[in-house]
């Protein structure tokens, strides 16, 4: 069966679910509405940011790119992020993943439908940024050019892997837990909380610094990371940074392993686990 024909199967299932349908519903309208609550700040200190840099495009610093980026960064996380997990775990309970594979889905069908469905979410999501942020820009930036527009330090394919890496470690914990609120739970502790505590401990231990932000989320974090990180006088001094940040070519090549070794190990506990 082609991935065509696989991803109507999961849009028949899943078009009418209330809650996936409200998780992706509330993307939608967080990522472009969040970013205009920078307009309340009227006061930033000069030697840190001018709400420029938040709403419009810059050849140099910092941009709204960034800033949008950061904020899907929280919402892909957290709404899409749910939304993966979903997609297997409720399967489980409501025993329609027994059923679909009666009905004459193979186990790599089945797992190739879920991955083609956040793949598709990853890419909606990525042009969805994109085009929010294009729009943004424009109106706020005074005789913008499409190059300037688009200086961007590859922006949207950063987005698009950061997007992967999420849902990919969601399906992932889907797989293998298949309990939708233990599974759910447990995703979101993960990112917020367990990988933040184990970093700390082995920074505790005097393990390196450049080894701890090796974490997987930590990376995927790093595509899209908190703006204000980038600027020194935030950091206290012009070499903080590079304590704070991962490169955006280490944190590409990162989110890319982890992605692949996120699906390469659903994809092995799926086959070899009792239905």
């Amino acid at each position: 069966m082609n991935v065509i024909k696989l991803l109507k199967i999961e849009y028949q299932k899943f078009s009418k679910n209330s809650i996936i349908r409200l998780l992706v519903l509330l993307y939608f309208i967080f990522l472009p509405i969040a970013i205009f609550m920078a307009k309340e700040f009227d006061n930033l200190p000069e030697f840190l940011i001018s709400q420029d840099n938040i709403f419009t495009f810059m050849e140099d610093g910092i941009n709204i790119w960034d800033f949008m980026g950061y904020i899907g960064n929280w919402m892909v996380y957290f709404f899409l992020g749910v939304v993966a997990v979903y997609l297997v775990a409720i399967e489980v309970t409501n025993k329609t993943l027994r059923q679909s594979i009666i009905n004459g889905l193979t186990r790599h069908e089945y797992f190739m439908s879920k991955l083609a469905s956040i793949v598709v979410i990853s890419l909606v999501a990525s042009l969805y940024y994109a085009l929010c942020t294009l729009v943004i820009g424009y109106i706020h930036t005074d005789g913008a050019s499409f190059s300037l527009a688009m200086d961007n330090e590859w922006a949207i394919p950063r987005y698009f892997l950061m997007a992967m890496g999420y849902l990919s470690f969601a399906l992932l914990i889907a797989v293998l837990v298949r309990k939708p609120a233990l599974a759910v739970f447990l995703y979101l502790s993960y990112v917020l909380l367990i990988e933040v505590v184990l970093r700390y401990l082995l920074q505790y231990a005097k393990v390196p610094v450049e080894y701890t932000r090796l974490f997987p989320m930590n990376v995927v974090e790093d595509m899209h990371p908190f703006p204000m990180f980038k600027i020194p006088a935030a950091n206290m001094g012009p070499g903080n940074i590079d304590e704070m940040l991962l490169s955006y070519g280490t944190a590409t090549g990162g989110t890319i392993i982890y992605t692949l070794l996120f699906i390469f190990l659903a994809y092995r506990l799926f086959v070899k686990t009792d239905l």
